[in-house]
Protein backbone atom coordinates (compact mmCIF):
# COMPACT_ATOMS: atom_id res chain seq x y z
CA UNK A 1 0.00 0.00 0.00
CA UNK A 2 1.12 3.29 -0.70
CA UNK A 3 2.45 5.67 2.31
CA UNK A 4 0.34 8.46 1.17
CA UNK A 5 -2.75 6.04 0.90
CA UNK A 6 -1.88 4.13 4.27
CA UNK A 7 -1.96 7.73 6.25
CA UNK A 8 -5.09 8.65 4.41
CA UNK A 9 -6.97 5.16 5.97
CA UNK A 10 -5.59 4.84 9.16
CA UNK A 11 -7.42 5.59 12.01
CA UNK A 12 -5.08 5.27 14.85
CA UNK A 13 -1.75 7.60 15.93
CA UNK A 14 0.01 4.77 16.23
CA UNK A 15 -0.26 3.93 12.38
CA UNK A 16 -0.28 7.57 11.55
CA UNK A 17 3.30 7.73 13.57
CA UNK A 18 4.75 4.83 11.73
CA UNK A 19 3.73 6.52 8.43
CA UNK A 20 5.55 9.30 9.31
CA UNK A 21 8.74 7.41 10.06
CA UNK A 22 8.35 5.88 6.60
CA UNK A 23 7.96 8.93 5.01
CA UNK A 24 10.89 10.56 6.27
CA UNK A 25 13.02 7.08 5.57
CA UNK A 26 12.02 7.10 1.91
CA UNK A 27 13.17 10.85 1.91
CA UNK A 28 16.10 10.36 3.10
CA UNK A 29 16.95 7.49 0.50
CA UNK A 30 15.68 9.91 -2.44
CA UNK A 31 18.02 13.04 -1.25
CA UNK A 32 21.00 10.05 -0.92
CA UNK A 33 20.34 8.82 -4.51
CA UNK A 34 19.82 12.19 -5.64
CA UNK A 35 23.22 13.50 -4.36
CA UNK A 36 24.94 10.02 -5.49
CA UNK A 37 23.86 10.68 -9.07
CA UNK A 38 24.89 14.14 -8.74
CA UNK A 39 28.49 13.10 -8.10
CA UNK A 40 28.12 10.67 -10.97
CA UNK A 41 27.45 13.26 -13.25
CA UNK A 42 29.58 15.50 -12.10
CA UNK A 43 32.72 13.11 -12.31
CA UNK A 44 31.54 12.32 -15.80
CA UNK A 45 31.42 15.96 -16.85
CA UNK A 46 34.79 17.03 -15.44
CA UNK A 47 36.36 13.76 -16.24
CA UNK A 48 35.55 14.00 -19.92
CA UNK A 49 35.71 17.94 -19.91
CA UNK A 50 38.75 18.27 -18.38
CA UNK A 51 41.11 15.14 -18.54
CA UNK A 52 42.21 13.27 -15.76
CA UNK A 53 44.05 15.61 -14.25
CA UNK A 54 40.84 17.43 -13.31
CA UNK A 55 39.42 14.45 -11.86
CA UNK A 56 39.36 15.68 -8.25
CA UNK A 57 37.52 19.02 -9.20
CA UNK A 58 34.25 17.19 -9.24
CA UNK A 59 34.51 16.41 -5.45
CA UNK A 60 35.69 20.41 -4.63
CA UNK A 61 32.56 21.49 -6.65
CA UNK A 62 29.83 19.55 -5.39
CA UNK A 63 31.24 20.17 -1.80
CA UNK A 64 30.52 23.87 -2.91
CA UNK A 65 27.43 23.20 -4.16
CA UNK A 66 26.16 21.36 -1.29
CA UNK A 67 27.85 24.19 1.11
CA UNK A 68 25.77 26.70 -0.86
CA UNK A 69 22.45 24.56 -0.69
CA UNK A 70 22.37 24.10 3.28
CA UNK A 71 23.35 27.64 3.67
CA UNK A 72 20.29 28.55 1.62
CA UNK A 73 17.80 26.36 3.96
Amino acid sequence: MPLNEAERLSHDTHTKSEVKVLEEDVQMHMSMAESMQARQIGEYYVFYVYGRSHAGMADRLLINMSRCLSESM
